[in-house]
C-alpha cells in the first residue's frame, strides 16, 4: 500500500506511505483511491499528507493539479501538508504553491478545512 486515508468531519487525509512518487503504477493506484474518496465523501476536501515523501515526478505534479480541479468542481479543494524541504522546493519552483494551500502539518491542514485555521 502506498497511501492510507483518515476521515475527518470536513476532509479526508490521504497520507503517502512511500518516500517517492515517481512511477505510473503508483500514480494509477492513487488515482483509483482519489476516485473512491470523491465517490465516498463527495463534499469532503482532501488533505494530501506528504510527511514521508522525499521525491516526486512531474507526472505526480500534473495529477495533483487534476485532482485539485476535480475537487474544486465539486465545491471543495485539495491542500498539501508536511512537505519535505525538497518537495516544497519543487512545488515552489513550479509555482504550484500559488494553486495549493501548503500547511506545515496534518493538524493545521485539518483545521484549515474546519475553519480552525
Amino acid at each position: 500500500m502506498i497511501i492510507e486515508t483518515e476521515e475527518h468531519p470536513q476532509c479526508v487525509v490521504v497520507r503517502c506511505l512511500t518516500e517517492q512518487l515517481l512511477g505510473p503504477d503508483q500514480l494509477s493506484r492513487i488515482d483509483q483511491e482519489m476516485v473512491r474518496i470523491e465517490e465516498t465523501w463527495p463534499r469532503h476536501g482532501v488533505l494530501f499528507d506528504c510527511c514521508r515523501l522525499q521525491a516526486v515526478s512531474s507526472a505526480f505534479l500534473g495529477r495533483l493539479v487534476q485532482w485539485h480541479q476535480r475537487l474544486v468542481g465539486r465545491g471543495t479543494s485539495l491542500k498539501l501538508c508536511s512537505l519535505s524541504p525538497m518537495v516544497k522546493q519543487v512545488i515552489q519552483v513550479t509555482r504550484l504553491d500559488k494553486k495549493f494551500d501548503l500547511l506545515d502539518n496534518k493538524d493545521l491542514g485539518v483545521a484549515a478545512f474546519t475553519g480552525g485555521h
